[in-house]
């Protein structure tokens, strides 16, 4: 009686388990989620306020810290610029000796990198202004006060003085109806007498504006 040889290769259908046919199917690849990375600055610098200190100096603000500025154009008057410790102020000195009388003096910022290397390609022109507020008039509103009017903001400071006839002190201060107007109050003396007085103002401004109004000589001496 024959026999019947078992074939550790032949499975229950008689085919060969190396067969491409018989072999179990592949696994798919293995993936791993890619981590989104992190979103690149991709916002520019810019320039946000700036602010005239007197004739002393122009102070402008970022937005970001300023790796470096591609152009800087300075009209004569202005000096080289310094920054702060974290470069998102930019301080720019005046010399009131070099500035051109009737001509505008500004500063132009061109090119503003940031630390990603974000480049801002617009020119930002920041002009100083070198006009002290111009006088227009005088109202007396009562015995001790008198209106000065005046064509802009004079933006006075605590450093602010009154002085009346070289002798009476008084006091300063901006009118809440109008930024272009200031409070003079001088007690001690009638300001609506016909007598002729000579008033002194100083605030923190520059320049000697002279104005006769009235009866009242307004000597209104703007110093830094």
């Amino acid at each position: 009686m024959g026999s019947i040889l078992a074939n550790a290769n032949l499975g229950v259908d008689g085919r060969s388990s190396k067969d491409p046919a018989r072999q179990s199917p592949q696994s798919p690849p293995v993936t791993h989620p890619i981590s989104p990375t992190p979103n690149q600055d991709s916002t520019p610098p810019e320039v946000t306020s700036f602010h005239q200190e007197g004739l002393e100096r122009i102070v402008v603000k970022f937005s970001e810290p300023v790796q470096r500025i591609d152009k800087i154009t300075y009209d004569p008057g202005l000096e080289t610029p310094t920054w702060d410790e974290n470069r998102t102020t930019l301080t720019v000195t005046v010399d009131q000796n070099k500035l051109e009388k009737g001509k505008p003096t500004a500063l132009r910022l061109a090119g503003l990198v940031d630390n990603a290397n974000v480049r801002n390609p617009r020119e930002v022109a920041i002009r100083l202004d070198a006009q002290a507020p111009l006088l227009h008039g005088i109202e007396i509103v009562d015995a001790h006060t008198a209106l000065l009017i005046l064509d802009e903001d004079p933006k006075i400071s605590n450093q602010s003085t009154v002085t009346l006839n070289a002798s009476l002190t008084g006091t300063l201060s901006a009118s809440p109806s109008s930024e272009k107007q200031l409070i003079v109050q001088i007690p001690g003396v009638d300001l609506r007498a016909r007598d002729s007085h000579q008033l002194v103002v100083e605030w923190h401004q520059t320049k000697v504006i002279i104005m006769q109004a009235l009866n009242i000589q307004i000597c209104c001496v703007c110093k830094l």
